[in-house]
């Protein structure tokens, strides 16, 4: 399991998190509460609230798109973040990546 949660600060990573993927062979996806749009948030949430929330986004996303297990699907999306993370990328630049990623990997 990464310790990257750790090295900087907790962000809702992990197994005890509380979200799951459902069965990609039904198509059922449990319902769960949507956060807040990272692109349009505004206020005094700092960034990791952003980050979290973006994280959240683009896991559903994947889920949904790939239908992986959730397993997988976390280990993809950390090590886009992680690499997003290291080009230092503007929340509204992650979330136009990603979205593109998805895409290839939904035309695959």
């Amino acid at each position: 399991m990464s310790t990257r949660g750790h090295e900087r600060g907790t962000r809702g990573r992990g197994r005890d998190r509380g979200t799951k993927a459902g069965s990609s062979t039904s198509g059922y996806m449990p319902d769960r509460e949507a956060p807040a749009s990272p692109v349009t948030e505004t206020g005094s949430h700092d960034r990791a609230g952003r980050d979290d929330a973006l994280s959240q986004a683009m896991l559903r996303v994947l889920e949904r798109v790939a239908g992986a297990t959730s397993n997988v699907t976390e280990y993809w999306l950390e090590s886009i973040e992680r690499i997003i993370d290291y080009l230092d990328c503007m929340v509204e630049q992650k979330l136009k990546g990603v979205v593109s990623l998805l895409r290839d990997e939904a035309y695959q």
